[in-house]
Order: C-alpha cells, then structure tokens, then sequence
C-alpha cells in the first residue's frame, strides 16, 4: 500500500470520526429538541447555508457560498466549479426539488444547473435565460419552472424553453426575490418593488394592504391551510383569504427581517431571522429560541422539516443544524422532576414510577410528576435503593438512611412507617416470597430480616463470595441470587453456594440480575461481559464478541426478546436468540445496538443504584441517568430499510466521472469505493457490508466505514455489491452493485494467447521438420551403411571363397592328387613314402591357412591371451609382413570393458592398422592406449600421404572409416579423425570407464 493511500485512508478516518454531530444545547431546546450541529471541522464545506432541501433518495442538499452540499447524516461532499463543470458559480442561493425529484440550483453569476439521474446541465444566458443572477425557483402546481433573476425579471421554463417577464409584462421590478402560488394557482411573485400576482399573462398588485405593494418582499410561505405569510421589510404578514394581520414586537415577534419560513409536521410555524433567532408559532403565539437558549447562532437563513419531524436549520455563519426529537423520552426537572442526576426508579402496584434523584423523590404516575416528601416536609435527597414490601410500603434508601414509607397518593405525602430500618448501610433491599426482607450492605454481608423481626447475618465464613453486596435478586423457583463485588452466591435450600471457573464462571463485580420467559438467568458485571446461566452452566458474551458494552447497570427485556442494557457508555440491546447461538456455537458473533445521544438522551451516561431501570406495566423501558430518566418504548423500531448508493469511485486517486464503466488498464492499481446509506433515524449508527465477487469469498464487514479499497487486483470481471442496516439491524440485502472490469497486460490477452500459441506451433513445426530431416539422413546413412555392410559382407564371403578355393582347395586337389598316385603304386614303397610326407606338409599348409582366415573373422587370441596381448600380436604381425616402422605403447587393458566392447575396440585398431597398411604410404605409424583412472584413450597416427577432410564424407566405397565411426558410438566414445594432405593422420578416442560399455 503507498504512502498516499494510506494518508487517504487516515483522512478518510479522521473525517468519519469527526463528522459527527455535537450536541450544542445542554437542555432541550423548545422543551422537545435537541440540538446537533456540523461545522466545517465536521466536514460542512462552508458555515453559511442559504437553502435546504431534500431529494427522494434521501439526501439532503445545502446552499453554500462554496457551490451545493449533499449531506448523508455523516458525510458532506460539496459540488462546486472545480468538480462539477455544469456548476458555472459557486454562489448558490437557491435551490428547488421538483415533483420529478429532479434538483434545480440557482447560482449568482452562473445560470442555473439541474442535477438529474446522477448528471449535471447547466441553463445559462446562451440557453435563453434572461439572466444569469438567479435568486429565486419555483415549480408550480402544472410542473412549470418559475426563475427570479436578479435584475433580469422573471423567467418560465417549459418544454426545453425560456419564456421571460419583465417590466413590460407589469413587472414593478426586475429584481425577483421569492416566488410562490395562492390556493387558486394564481402566481405570486416578490420583488424589492412590492408583491404581485400573475394573471392571464400580465401582472397585477396583490393587495395593497400593510404596503405589501411598495416594500422589499423576502418570503412568501403558503402553510397547510393555504394561508398566505408574507415577510419583508416591513415585517410579517398573514393573509386568509382577503384578511391580513401583521404581526411585530407587540405579538413577541422582534423587529427582525425574516429571511426563512417553513411549517413542522404538527402544523406548527416556523421563521428564521436575519439576527434575532428562530420563532415557532405555536397556539397562536410566537415562541422565540435565541443563542441566549442555545441556539447556535441568531441568523438563521433556511428552515427544513424532515419528515421524522425534525426541524434542519440553516445559518449564517453557525452551519448547519438539526433540532431532533430523539426516538427517547428524556425527563428532566423541566418535566417536573425534582433532580436531573437519577440513581434509581421502581414502579409501584398502582403503576407509578418512583424516581430516586440527588435532590430528592419524585413520583410520575398519569403522565405527570410528583414531588415526594414526608409530612413533615423531608425530600428523601440521593434516594438510591427503592423496593415495594407484600403491605404495598416503598422501602427506599437515601440521606435520611432506610425507611419503609406508606403513600398517601392524595396529597403525595408519604407516612414513614419505619424510620432508619437497618442500623447498617443498605445497598440492596428485597422482600422474597415469603416475606423475608432482605438487605445487601457495603463491608457487612447479607441480613434477613424474618417476619417475627429477627435478623440473621451471613458472611463470607457462610459461603457468601464477598462482604460488599450489589445487587439481589430472587428467581421464580424461589432461589436469592447475590451478586458481590467479588464474585457471585446462590442461596438455595438454605445453603450458599458460591460459584467459580468450574462451572463456567469467570466473572468479579455482579451489578444485576434478570431471568427469562424460560428461566434463564442473565448477570450483568462491572467489566466481565454478559453471563447466561443455562442448564446449570454459565456462558458469557463480552465485547470481543460483538456486544457493545462489558457493564451492565441493568438487564430489560421487552416483547420481542431483546435485552436492554445500560453503562456508562449509553444503553444497548442484543437479541437473546442470537446470544443463545453464540454460547452454543451456532454463529461466532453477536448484533448489538448502542443508543446514546442522537437517540434522545441528554447524557448517554447511566447510573448503577437499585433498581438502575424497570420495564412498566405498559412495556416501557426507565433507565437512570446523569441528565434526567431516558423512556424507551421498544414498539417503535424503524423497520424501513436504508437506501444504500455507491457514491464516489476512484482509481488511483482519480475520480471516476459519474455514470462511467468501472474499467481499471493493466497500468492502474488501486481502487477505491465511496458508499453511504440514507436513513435519517440513527445515520452514524448504519452499518455496511460490502463484497467483489470474484475476489472476496464472503461479506467483508465494514462497520460504519464507509469506503472500500482493493489494491493490485488481478485482471478479470467483477462484481461489487454493498449491503447496509438502518441502524437498528434491518438490512437492505439488495443493496447496490456496479461491474468492475480490470483489463489484463498485452502478454495476458487472448490475442496475445493465440498468437503465442500460433508461434509455439510453428516453432514446434519447425522442430518438426527439422527431427524428420535429421531422422531421414540418419536412415539414409543407416541404409547406406546397410548396404555397404551387405557389400562388405559379400566381398567378405568372395575374399574367403576365393581364399578356399585358392588355398586350401589347392592344397586338398593336391592331397587328393598325390594320394590317388600313392594308391596307384602301392608296390612302390619309397615313392608311397615320398607321397605321403608331400601329403603332410600339404595338410599343414592348409592348417595354418585356415587359422589364418579364422583369426581375420575372429580374433581367438582376446579370449586367450587377452585383449593387450592381441592387440600387441596384431601389430607385430602387421611390422612383420610391412616395410613400416610401427611403435606401439600399450597399457593392460584387460578385463576393464566387455567382451563386446573389446571386440570393437580390437576391431578399430585393426581397421586403422589396415587403413595404414593400403593407404598411407607411411614409413611410421605408433599406437598408443592409456588408461588413466576413468578414461581410456586411444591414439593411432602415423606419417602417410593423409587425405582432404572435405573428401571424408565421400569414402563410401568399404566400412573403412565408415566402420571405425559406428564402433566408436557404439562403444560411446568420443572419436576423432583428423588429416591433412601429406602430413599424415590421426585417430583418436577417449571411452570413459565409469559408463557401463
């Protein structure tokens, strides 16, 4: 990864984290609102917004000085004149989304752009508009598209085309601030000049009343009953019909030029100011909200109600914010609680909740609160510890100590039935099935206290795990659950049993306590994770397994199976199903959901007393924090699935123009994706998934991140898919998909394949000719030398005719002979004498002849007197019958080849010996054979006339040469023959002995 991806990366991250909203206003603003604002060390491109609005894919549109910003909830990305050519200027002071959920943006200076399917156009003097100042768009109740210009009157686009109003049309001026339509569809039109209306093509005044007709018009907002508010110069004005009334200082509206007016979904109003705030008209009666409340900001340019009944503020120089109502209820003293810091709630019989506060005790019983205090006037401050008795007494701890308290609900007094109840500090109270009251301490064990109003103490040497008791709780089989700081204790059948590793628990500090719809026992710890005890085993979920928190003040569970917990880190939920396959090892994670701020809560902080938060009889959630008590009402979920967008593609840093195919060259490496998903409940909460298929086996989970990168991907075609939930785990599993194509280098491509392949072909083809060449020239030496070994062989069998017939056939006529003339004379003995001695010595002639044509066809002497001592014989042999000098040097070779390979060897130096007897006309020859370790060499050269070695090839007349080249490949020597004319010849060859021969 370079250097530059990974500072991508890092802003990337920075960016997200800081992208998220603060909270401004540290109480309710409106007594309903909270307020959440983004500057631009959020992300927000500039801090002076003058319009904003909302497509229908869910995002929201700003203007700016610095061009229009979409928002996602989490991410701003600006379009200005550096990135988006159809954006002439980046003074943007209107915007409109029409019924085609098309965007029109009006700019000063540059026209007017419309983004549509993904696309920018630019609309602009050259196209028809009468000026380039635009300040005001309209769509009215035909689709028509109605532009004020500054200074260029008034312009309609229909169909493609302009249509321009000016002073002639009765215009009173060309300056065009805001435009808007009556309940009639009758146009209105403000200008610096006045208000008027548009009727048969010409205009007219609207009404002369309150000097609408000659004063600066800002605004004109028609509400949901189609009355008129019209704001300038001149202040507010209401118009029902033909009734106006102004309103001003008297009626609480401060003189302030109103500059933005919307209507919430409650019907309410609302108006912005230059300098003075922001009003609601509420009841008939302006409620002002100034940055002395906690408003960001006094100017305030643009209002937008979502449809989640949030109110979107615009500002001059603040940025943007958002006055969100919060999917909780968050009660403060502002709701008539008597303390903001709660510790402990408990509802009672009658279904009234009782509040423990730093302050003192409250009761919130039939949508109200009640103060509660003693007849004497004590407020039982810092009450932490609340239970209910069998009599209906709330038993509560706090400053004045442990006292069981009897409700008067008339007067909201309380009777204290038993001041100071346990002389030791209670930090748990419970009264078991039996009546038995039961009360934790801080350093002193366990007590119960029995009905006769004795009191039994148990402690460590009893089988508690600790002295310092946080929480108890009694199970539906009638067993006391303890939970210690330093460990966990079950009393059952008046036993204590304290539980370790063995059974599977591993946990310290117990804060809390919940059993299922199946008897399952659920224990929260101070940092040890979630345990279940199920079947007599104990398992645990922590954060390394997907929950969100390791404490857990306190465990609810409402109707559909979830678990609520709270922390210090806000409340969080997980499904006790998904939990359960994960102890069982069916899945290897759990889903949780963490709500905090966003979510309505003034402080995501929680408290920890008993109980730190009950479920009430109507499924509502209570849990006590630092900034009031948070309600929960689990029945509303938002169960609407995000709209997911592939936003941004980039390619090596370069962003891909929208609407192009994804198509990295072989040269480019690096790509990264931009996603979101749009849904306004929880946005810094949604989670992604994302997957190329054809890369990735699986989801990669993304979390909140936003982006996805590949480097180096291997060529091919690919699909990219991203999936996200809405926050609260309902998931949109289409999602969105774009192909990527990554194109392969020159040398991967099929062309290049084939013509590889085509080139191997004719590579091997030529191979291929080139072996049935090679392989034709030996069969045609195979068959010459077939042929010359045929001839040989024949001249071979005349030689020894001949040599038969001229010899020993000789010699056999004339034994014959000579023994018939002795059988003719038998009565001569001295010449039958005579006759038979010719006879011998003709019969040894014809003996040694015979030996003489054996040893030419084979060399008896290897097999006797050894290969040296035939090799020596035959060149004695070839010195005695020659006028040549031979010199022979021959080492002992016998017994070092086979029998086969001593033929050839003996047959080489007899066909060289031959060849210098006929052809060398030499007066020398010398043989030479040495062996020296593993080389056997040869050498025969002698004096001669030599020959031309380009002749060599043609001497085909005899084996000859012919035979000394085959005997030598046989024998796999290297074999030499070199000559030149008149300087004689050599043959040499050296056999290597370590080969088998």
């Amino acid at each position: 990864m370079t250097k530059q991806i990974v500072w991508t990366i890092l802003l990337i991250w920075l960016l997200s984290v800081t992208a998220l909203s603060q909270i401004i206003s540290p109480e309710k603003l409106f007594g309903k609102y909270q307020q959440f604002v983004w500057q631009d060390q959020h992300g927000l491109p500039q801090n002076g917004i003058s319009e904003i609005v909302q497509t229908p894919d869910g995002y929201l549109w700003l203007a700016i000085a610095e061009g229009v910003a979409r928002f996602d909830g989490v991410r701003f990305t600006a379009f200005n004149t550096e990135n988006t050519p159809e954006i002439k200027s980046n003074n943007v002071q209107a915007l409109l989304v029409d019924h085609n959920g098309t965007l029109w943006i009006g700019t000063h200076g540059g026209g007017l752009s419309r983004y549509k399917d993904g696309k920018f156009a630019n609309f602009s003097t050259p196209e028809g508009l009468s000026a380039p100042f635009v300040r005001a768009i309209f769509e009215d109740h035909s689709g028509n598209i109605w532009i004020g210009t500054d200074g260029g009157g008034l312009n309609l686009f229909r169909d493609g085309r302009f249509t321009v109003y000016s002073t002639a049309e009765g215009l009173p001026d060309t300056h065009i601030t805001t435009i808007n339509e009556d309940a009639k569809g009758n146009l209105l039109v403000g200008t610096r000049k006045g208000l008027v209306q548009f009727q048969d093509g010409k205009f007219s005044v609207f009404t002369e009343k309150a000097d609408l007709d000659k004063k600066n018009i800002e605004k004109i907002f028609r509400d949901k009953s189609d009355n008129l508010w019209v704001s300038g110069n001149n202040g507010l004005s209401h118009i029902n019909g033909w009734e106006l009334t102004s309103f001003g200082e008297d009626d609480g509206l401060k003189n302030s030029l109103i500059l933005s007016i919307n209507q919430d979904l409650d019907g309410n109003l609302w108006f912005g100011t230059k300098d003075n705030g922001l009003y609601r008209f509420k009841d008939n009666h302006f409620e002002p909200l100034t940055s002395e409340q906690g408003l960001i900001t006094d100017g305030i340019q643009a209002i937008f109600p979502d449809q989640l009944g949030n109110i979107w503020l615009g500002t001059n120089g603040g940025g943007l914010a958002e006055l969100k109502t919060g999917r909780f209820r968050t009660y403060t003293t502002a709701d008539g609680l008597v303390g903001n810091i709660i510790l402990a709630i408990f509802e009672d019989r009658a279904g009234g909740v009782w509040l423990g506060t730093d302050q003192g005790l409250s009761r919130f019983f039939d949508g109200k609160f009640t103060s509660i205090t003693s007849t004497d006037g004590e407020k039982f401050a810092h009450t932490n510890t609340l239970t209910q008795d069998h009599e209906g007494n709330i038993w509560s701890r706090s400053n004045a100590g442990v006292n069981a308290l009897k409700f008067r609900e008339t007067d909201s007094k309380v009777d204290i039935v038993q001041a100071g109840a346990f002389a030791n500090r209670a930090s748990a109270i419970l009264q078991d099935k039996t009546g038995n009251i039961w009360y934790g301490t801080s350093y002193n064990g366990l007590h119960r206290v029995g009905l006769d109003g004795w009191e039994t103490e148990f402690h460590k040497k009893d089988g508690l795990a600790d002295e310092y008791i946080n929480a108890l709780f009694e199970d539906s089989k009638g067993n006391l659950w303890v939970g210690t700081r330093n460990g966990l204790s079950r009393f059952k059948d008046g036993i204590f049993t304290t539980f370790t590793a063995s059974s599977g628990w591993t946990g310290n500090h117990v804060l809390s306590f919940h059993e299922d719809g199946d008897g399952n026992i659920w224990i929260g710890t101070h940092g040890d994770g979630l345990f279940l005890f199920q079947n007599g085993k104990f398992s645990v979920v922590n954060s390394k397994n997907g929950l969100y928190d390791n404490l857990a003040f306190q465990i609810l569970e409402d109707d559909n199976q979830n678990l609520w917990m709270s922390g210090n880190r806000g409340i969080y939920r997980a499904n006790i199903g998904e939990i359960e396959d994960f102890v069982a090892g069916r899945r290897s994670s759990v889903n949780s959901f963490a709500y905090g701020s966003y979510d309505g809560m003034l402080s995501r902080e929680c408290n920890g007393s008993n109980p730190a938060g009950i479920r009430t009889k109507d499924g509502r959630l209570w849990f006590p924090t630092i900034k009031g008590a948070v309600v929960i009402d689990p029945k509303i979920t938002d169960e609407k699935q995000p709209t997911v967008k592939i936003e941004q593609i980039l390619i090596d840093n370069q962003v891909l123009a929208n609407g192009m195919e994804v198509k990295m060259q072989p040269t480019q490496n690096d790509l990264e994706i931009q996603f979101t998903a749009l849904s306004w409940n929880r946005p810094s909460q949604i989670k992604f998934k994302y997957q190329l298929v054809g890369l990735d086996n699986d989801w990669v989970d993304a979390g909140t991140r936003r982006t996805a990168y590949y480097p180096h991907i291997a060529p091919g075609d690919y699909t990219f898919r991203v999936i996200a939930d809405n926050g609260e785990g309902v998931w949109n599993n289409e999602g969105q998909s774009i192909p990527v194509k990554v194109l392969p280098p020159f040398y991967r491509t099929w062309w290049f394949y084939g013509l590889s392949a085509l080139v191997i072909a004719l590579i091997i083809r030529l191979i291929y000719n080139y072996r049935l060449a090679q392989l034709k020239k030996i069969n045609e030496a195979k068959t010459l030398f077939t042929q010359q070994l045929i001839e040989n062989q024949e001249q071979e069998r005349k030689r020894i005719a001949v040599e038969l017939h001229d010899a020993i056939g000789q010699s056999l006529i004339v034994i014959r002979n000579r023994a018939l003339m002795g059988l003719n004379t038998p009565e001569k003995q001295d010449r039958l004498i005579a006759q038979m001695e010719e006879i011998s010595e003709a019969a040894a002639d014809s003996i040694t002849e015979v030996r003489r044509i054996s040893q030419n066809l084979h060399p008896y002497q290897i097999e006797h007197l050894g290969l040296t001592t035939a090799i020596e014989t035959m060149i004695e042999n070839a010195a005695n019958a020659s006028p040549i000098e031979f010199e022979k040097d021959i080492d002992d070779v016998d017994g070092i080849l086979s029998k086969e390979a001593e033929i050839n060897l003996y047959r080489i130096v007899q066909e060289s010996i031959n060849n210098i007897l006929k052809h060398s006309e030499a007066t020398k020859a010398k043989i030479s054979i040495h062996r020296n370790s593993d080389l056997l060499s040869v050498l025969i050269k002698d004096n001669g006339k030599g020959f031309s070695p380009e002749n060599l090839p043609k001497r085909k007349s005899g084996l000859g040469l012919t035979g000394i080249f085959e005997r030598a490949k046989m024998l796999g020597a290297k074999h030499e023959i070199s000559s030149f004319q008149g300087d004689g010849t050599i043959v040499s060859l050296q056999l290597n002995l370590s080969e088998k021969v």
